[in-house]
């Protein structure tokens, strides 16, 4: 006999995006998001090819991207205070703070130099609306909407990265 369909049905469906290989081809790392609450968690869980395991690599519950480092590190973003963090996970072990951006970053690319090309939002100072304000003020034309509201301010900006103290540069 059949189930109805239940909320807890959907509660328990997983969105599974962003499927990437290691550097040496055997691992593919990919984020997991789940409805949690009035939102959703994501986190890195990690595929081995070899033996067909999947386990979670990170437990944060909000990670917004990851790249592979040509090392094999795995380097993820979280939101933080005023931007983004970078954590890296290296073989199992305990994630490390590696350093912080001051920019919520959306997505980072591993270059061939070592550097990450990251995509980030930039808010124009002085212009961006306060989302906690009573109202919105709009001074661009033509008005955005990007599909996450009304944009007024916000835009999107590529930076290089040194992963090794987290200075950006703009492009």
């Amino acid at each position: 006999m059949k189930q109805p369909v239940q909320i807890d049905t959907f509660r328990k469906y997983r969105f599974l995006s962003a499927p990437a290989f290691s550097p040496d081809g055997q691992r593919v790392a990919l984020i997991v998001k789940q409805v949690r609450g009035n939102g959703y968690s994501s986190d890195v869980y990690l595929y081995d090819c070899a033996s067909g395991a999947l386990s979670q690599a990170t437990f944060s519950g909000d990670v917004r991207h990851f790249t592979f480092l040509a090392d094999g590190t795995l380097l993820y973003a979280c939101p933080a205070q005023g931007g983004s963090a970078f954590y890296a996970l290296e073989g199992g072990k305990t994630p490390e703070l590696r350093f912080t951006v001051p920019v919520k970053t959306l997505q980072a690319l591993r270059l061939e130099d070592g550097r990450l090309l990251v995509l980030a939002e930039y808010r124009i100072p002085g212009r961006a609306n306060d989302p906690g304000a009573a109202y919105d003020v709009f001074d661009e034309l033509p008005f955005r909407w990007n599909g996450q509201g009304l944009v007024n301010g916000v835009h999107k900006r590529l930076y290089y990265c040194d992963v090794k103290d987290g200075a950006l540069t703009s492009v």
